[in-house]
């Protein structure tokens, strides 16, 4: 009978202490790094958050709801019209995230539904807004600019509900078929012009080319008829100037003649001869002397 007293006292005892247990164990919550904590008594949110770590609240009439202050990214396809009225599907990229300080304002006036309740339709909204600015071709050809500014008037529109934007990408463009075959065939006349310029580029090169070595030839060969001429020239003037210092040493010293062709006889008087003497005709000083040796 003590036993079963004793059991009796003690069961009781142990269930309570583990139900205890249980209970302060449900007042240590934890707030993740990348996240603040919202503390709401009775569903009543605090006016302040909960940075990471560990935190101790009522387990009976406290929670934590975490809300993510890390870089977040949302992702929306939309349909809009350019200026040229063609139909635009503009797959649009946004990275954004919440201020931390007004994390309590944005889940009280938001909740934590924030992205389908504003941000979705800002993007839908602006893309549209900006989109109709633009001719279809320019969305292509101006895509930075198109995406600068749906970014400019996003990082605006958003201010308000404290969710800030770190940066916006269209990473597509979708026309009508008819649209896209326009745009395909553009491309491939534009890529024939280019060709047909390169080519025409060429054959001005080669036609330039050609020019310039025919002129190089011309140029070439007047200047070796100059040459021809100038050396033509010299030597015409070369034997003038001899003839002249001939003609003068002929009025200097008469017997100069005599004297060239005692220069250039070989000794030999001359085979063939004539009735009216010899046809090459020595002084005769040299005739005799050459028969005084003989």
């Amino acid at each position: 009978m003590y036993v079963m007293h004793k059991l009796l006292i003690v069961i009781p005892a142990i269930i309570l202490v583990v139900f205890i247990t249980i209970i302060l164990m449900q007042g240590f919550r934890t707030v993740n790094s990348g996240t603040v904590g919202l503390l709401t008594t009775f569903g009543q949110v605090k006016e302040y958050t909960l940075d990471p770590g560990m935190h101790i609240v009522n387990p009976i009439s406290d929670n934590v709801i975490a809300m993510s202050i890390q870089i977040q990214k949302e992702t929306q396809k939309a349909t809009a019209a350019s200026s040229d009225l063609q139909d635009v599907a503009s797959t649009v990229v946004v990275n954004y995230h919440i201020d931390p300080a007004n994390a309590v304002t944005i889940f009280k006036g938001i909740g934590a539904t924030y992205p389908d309740k504003i941000i979705d339709p800002k993007i839908s909204e602006i893309v549209k807004s900006v989109s109709a600015k633009y001719k279809a071709s320019q969305l292509i050809t101006e895509r930075e600019k198109v995406r600068s500014q749906i970014q400019q008037q996003l990082t605006e529109a958003l201010k308000p509900y404290h969710l800030l934007v770190d940066g916006v990408a269209i990473t597509n463009f979708e026309f009508s078929p008819e649209f896209t075959k326009t745009i395909e065939q553009t491309v491939v006349a534009q890529q024939q012009l280019i060709t047909q310029q390169n080519q025409l580029a060429k054959v001005k090169i080669d036609s330039l080319q050609a020019v310039a070595r025919a002129n190089a030839t011309k140029t070439a060969n007047i200047l070796e008829a100059q040459g021809k001429a100038n050396a033509t020239v010299m030597n015409a003037e070369a034997e003038a100037s001899a003839i002249n210092l001939v003609q003068k040493q002929l009025l200097n010293s008469p017997n100069y003649i005599d004297y060239y062709k005692i220069k250039i006889w070989n000794g030999q008087l001359p085979v063939v001869s004539s009735n009216s003497g010899n046809i090459l005709n020595l002084p005769q000083e040299l005739l005799h002397r050459g028969n005084a040796t003989k």
